[in-house]
């Protein structure tokens, strides 16, 4: 499964991929930009799309209103600015989900 990661804190990116490594994700792709995160998913079209809300460049409204726009349909979680520790719980259940 393919997954991309676009979150502008090098921290959070870095937390992230650490645990979707730990949920045997292997093939993630990491953005720090809407601008790249957009090219991106439009080329290759990954499962899952992780997406800071607030992004720069383009935020995950305007990302996801562009993928819609193409007829791009993809599973999105979108990491709002909450503790760090709450969200990363959500996401580690959607992929016990997956």
């Amino acid at each position: 499964m393919q997954v991309v990661l676009a979150h502008s804190n090098e921290r959070s990116r870095n937390t992230l991929n650490t645990l979707l490594l730990q949920n045997d994700v292997r093939r993630i792709a990491v953005f720090k930009n809407g601008f790249e995160t957009l090219a991106y998913v439009i080329q290759n079209k990954p499962k899952i799309l992780i997406i800071e809300e607030n992004l720069p460049g383009l935020n995950a409204k305007d990302i996801e209103t562009a993928l819609r726009f193409k007829g791009i349909k993809i599973k999105t979680i979108i990491v709002r600015p909450y503790d760090n520790s709450y969200y990363m719980l959500f996401i580690s259940r959607q992929f016990q989900c997956l």
